[in-house]
Parts: structure tokens; C-alpha cells; sequence
């Protein structure tokens, strides 16, 4: 982006000087370079507000995804209760896993662009398992039990989903070399003389267009950058019911680390 924005400009005062004394704008009557600016502006804030919409629409699905599972995770956990043993320990023993597995594991996965973890999923499959085994129970709760789990994965699957671009490269590539443009077609509009105070607004324009790109990107990888989403409510939710569950059953009970990983 910057290599773009950068030449850009360059090539636009650069185009200024050696066509001036051709064209020689201000010398004769003609098509007003505004004319060619003007559209070209209009475009490009068109595509930066549209990206702009889809990325902020993938951030703040991600964000929303994040405080879901945790919520997921504590109600399933509460209704974990209502089960036989040692169903009821064995869920809420892989819950905290799970949880940790995801915030611990899957949060770097993310971070670096990749999918799913395996290690969350390993989770997953032992509470199904666990499932499997209460399906026999007629456990009046079952229904609410099944429903937790399926909010559960769908919000894991949408949280994942996230980590990869929303907005496509040929789109966003469409976009930068369309902000380019506008920035030649700014600059050959300027004075050739006279011009400190157009340029120093055209290099700030630019520099507003390339914060503007920036944010885009940051915003459509949600888990990476300045402004990415963080696991604090699936951290505070494993802190609150691993508490619990240690003061009933212990630490050693748990069938992971710290991490998530299993023992």
C-alpha cells in the first residue's frame, strides 16, 4: 500500500512538471483537470466507505462470536448440574479445556491468519462423547443441554470463519490503485509554482488515505493488529468455572494443562 500510494504521488508531481509546458493549464481555455479528478474522487470514497462497511461488519462478528461461546460455555456448564455423575464432572471438566484450549491455542492460530485448532476440537469431540452417554438418561434438561451446544459450536465456527479476509484481494488491490489515481489526478491540478502549501495537503491527503487502507485491513483480520478482538470474556468465563470446579473436585481432576493441552 504504501509502495503504491508513494509512487503515486510521485508520479503525479512528477507528471505536473514535464506536461506543464505542453498543456500549459492556465494558459488556455480547455477541460479543467477537475473534471477528471472529480469523478475519480468520488469513486474512491465510494469503494473505501463500502470496504470500510464489510470490514467493520466482519469485526464486529467476530467480537459478537467471542462473547457468545463464552456465554455458551457458562450456561452449559451451569446445566452441567443437572446431569449424573461422573457425566456431570466429565463435562464440566472438558468445558474448562475447551476454554482454554481456545483462548490459550486457537487465539495464536487466529492471530497468524490460520484456521481452527485441533486441540479445541479434541474438546469438542470428548463433550459430544459425554452427550452420547446422557442421551440414555431422558434427563429432563437434555433439550437445554443440546441447544447450549449447538449455540457453542455455531459460535465457534463464526469466530473462526473471521480469521480469514472477508473482503476480497482484487476488491481491496482495486481500491489502493484507485486511491493512487486520485492522488496523480490531485496532483497535476496543483500550481507549479507556489504550490508548499498544495503539497503539503496533498501528502496529507495521502497519508489520510493510507490510515484509511490500514484500518480496513486491520478491521478484516480482527485477531491481528492495532484494533484486534481479544478472548477476555472466554478467559474470564474459564477463570469462574475453574474455580468451581476445583473447589469440588480438584485440581488434579482436570484432564489438561494450563493450556488446554491434554495431560
Amino acid at each position: 500500500m504504501i509502495t503504491v500510494l508513494g509512487i503515486a504521488l510521485l508520479a503525479g508531481i512528477t507528471l505536473k512538471r514535464i506536461l506543464h509546458p505542453f498543456t500549459g493549464y492556465g494558459d488556455r481555455e480547455g477541460i479543467a483537470i477537475s473534471e477528471f479528478t472529480d469523478p475519480l474522487q468520488n469513486l474512491a470514497a465510494l469503494l473505501i466507505a463500502f470496504v470500510i462497511v464489510l470490514a467493520a461488519d466482519s469485526y464486529a462478528e467476530a467480537n459478537q462470536a467471542v462473547t457468545d461461546e463464552a456465554r455458551t460455555i457458562s450456561r452449559l456448564y451451569a446445566l452441567a448440574d443437572y446431569a449424573p455423575e461422573p457425566e456431570r464432572r466429565d463435562l464440566k471438566a472438558e468445558l474448562i479445556c475447551y476454554a482454554r484450549a481456545v483462548h490459550v491455542l486457537e487465539w495464536n492460530w487466529m492471530a497468524k491468519g490460520g484456521y481452527a485448532s485441533p486441540v479445541p476440537t479434541v474438546w469438542s469431540e470428548r463433550i459430544r462423547e459425554v452427550f452420547h452417554r446422557l442421551a440414555d438418561n431422558q434427563l429432563q434438561v437434555f433439550p437445554l443441554m443440546l441447544e447450549a451446544e449447538d449455540a457453542r459450536a455455531s459460535a465457534r465456527h463464526t469466530r473462526v470463519s473471521e480469521s480469514q479476509p472477508d473482503i476480497p484481494g482484487v476488491l481491496f488491490w482495486f481500491m489502493t490503485l484507485t486511491v493512487g489515481a486520485t492522488l496523480i489526478g490531485f496532483a497535476l491540478s496543483i500550481p507549479k509554482t507556489g504550490n508548499q502549501v498544495h503539497l503539503g495537503g496533498l501528502v496529507t491527503l495521502m497519508l489520510l488515505f493510507l490510515l484509511s487502507l490500514y484500518l480496513i485491513e486491520d478491521f478484516d483480520l480482527p485477531y491481528q493488529g492495532l484494533v484486534s478482538v481479544e478472548p477476555t470474556a472466554l478467559e474470564e468465563t474459564e477463570n469462574d468455572v475453574t474455580r468451581e470446579f476445583e473447589a469440588t473436585y480438584g485440581e488434579s481432576s482436570l484432564p489438561c494443562d494450563d493450556s488446554g493441552n491434554p495431560r
